[in-house]
């Protein structure tokens, strides 16, 4: 009797690991649970050319050249496939509650030079696991930039612990301060009483205070001409001002006379947005979410605010929403916490997720070393079916680790009317 072993199942998992990224040492379970000794990792690499000299420092102390470990340092440093080196390093006297200033000079054969640094923060975050889910909280960061790409986290697995791949970034969670209405524009001027002359001639009677309107917008509430149209001449008139747009206007407007109209910027794009009735208005470095079918911009970045009212965000809007007035917005201050998904790991043992994002203002925000217990279920029999010629195939709901136990026969048990042995376990693919 054979026993083939089916999982319902195949997991293919790549771990992309952010540059520079970090490890610090999972928890050990000696007396202070804690392994205080940290191990820093990173990549160097170079897509001009080899990586010729370069050196690290580490709180400003020299840790590493192309020459090898300066004394007290230890750890490995060996070249990769992408004309640099994977680096780790270790010392004695790394704290694990503290943090780390990293600096890296890098020159390569196209005598090309480059330094960057990051932090090592101390675990600041805390990790809740739940078999697949990760629900990772924070509590000191404020930037949403790279948190929903899973490349940015990193699980490190224990002693006896199976690798665990991060597949999906499920959800950012955070705060809504406030939220509302809003624009991407707004008038410059308006009146009650434009008035449709010809095809392209628009009088406006009264209210117009701007010199120069060309290659600005008009808005009209008209029946027959509601619409923004853009404003290609204009002319002082027996009464108030003449303008000409470059679309054509429906007439005659029998609404003409007491059109209600606006003046408006005439850029295709801007930063600028208007939170209407934002109290407080967001402030620099909080964020702000616009949501319509024109422009749909999720934590844009305050980078400046205005006495009335309106901010400048780092993303571009389209300035002629036709919902001006009625675009969604959200207020949000910063990250408390995102949920990712991942491959399933062995319950019971010890991991670290290390996480490699940015701060609110373009900083790295990196942490490693955020340990946490896998709680997961244990895998269940489904099912078994006999065949044909003395096998039996056995459906777990998860897929199996291929290892000598699930190979062992001796594991294996068949009751019946009638004695059974079974006297080969193997793994095959079905469909």
């Amino acid at each position: 009797m054979a026993i083939i072993i089916r999982s319902t199942r195949l997991v293919l998992g790549v771990l992309y690991a952010p540059i520079p990224y970090l490890v610090d040492k999972v928890p050990s379970e000696d007396e202070t649970g804690v392994d205080p000794d940290v191990v820093i990792s990173f990549s160097l690499r170079s897509f001009l050319g080899a990586v010729s000299t370069f050196y690290v420092k580490i709180d400003g102390v020299t840790a590493l050249t192309e020459a090898g470990f300066e004394a007290g340092f230890g750890g490995t440093c060996v070249a990769n496939a992408f004309n640099g080196f994977d680096i780790t390093i270790t010392h004695p006297d790394f704290d694990f509650y503290s943090d780390h200033t990293i600096r890296v000079w890098a020159s390569n054969s196209e005598t090309l030079d480059t330094s960057w640094g990051f932090t090592v923060r101390r675990p600041n975050s805390s990790v809740i696991c739940d078999n697949t889910i990760l629900n990772v909280i924070f509590k000191d960061l404020e930037s949403f930039q790279d948190a929903s790409d899973p490349s940015h986290y990193h699980v490190i697995p224990g002693v006896g612990a199976v690798p665990v791949d991060i597949y999906n970034v499920i959800e950012l969670q955070y705060t809504v301060i406030q939220s509302g209405l809003g624009s991407t524009i707004w008038p410059l001027q308006n009146g009650v009483t434009a008035e449709v002359v010809t095809s392209t001639k628009i009088n406006l009677p009264t209210g117009v205070s701007d010199p120069s309107l060309v290659e600005k917008h008009i808005t009209l509430s008209s029946h027959l001409n509601s619409g923004t149209y853009r404003i290609v001449a204009q002319q002082a008139a027996i009464v108030g001002c003449d303008v000409w747009v470059a679309e054509t206007l429906v007439t005659p407007d029998p609404e003409s006379g007491s059109i209600v109209w606006s003046i408006v910027d005439s850029s295709a794009v801007t930063r600028k947005f208007l939170p209407f009735g934002a109290v407080p208005v967001p402030s620099v470095g909080e964020f702000l979410s616009i949501v319509s079918d024109w422009n749909n911009v999720q934590f844009a970045k305050v980078l400046q605010t205005f006495p009335d009212g309106s901010v400048e965000i780092d993303k571009e809007l389209l300035a002629l929403d036709p919902l001006n007035g009625d675009i969604s917005w959200s207020h949000t201050k910063g990250l408390d916490g995102v949920i990712l998904e991942t491959s399933k790991p062995t319950s019971g043992t010890n991991y670290a997720l290390a996480i490699n994002l940015y701060e609110k203002s373009g900083e790295p925000y990196i942490e490693s070393g955020i340990a946490y217990v896998a709680v997961a279920p244990k895998p269940r029999v489904l099912g078994a079916e006999q065949l044909d010629e003395g096998q039996i195939i056995i459906t777990f709901s998860d897929p199996m680790r291929q290892d000598e136990i699930l190979l062992d026969p001796t594991e294996y048990t068949i009751t019946g009317p009638s004695t059974v042995l079974v006297k080969t376990v193997q793994v095959a693919t079905l469909s």
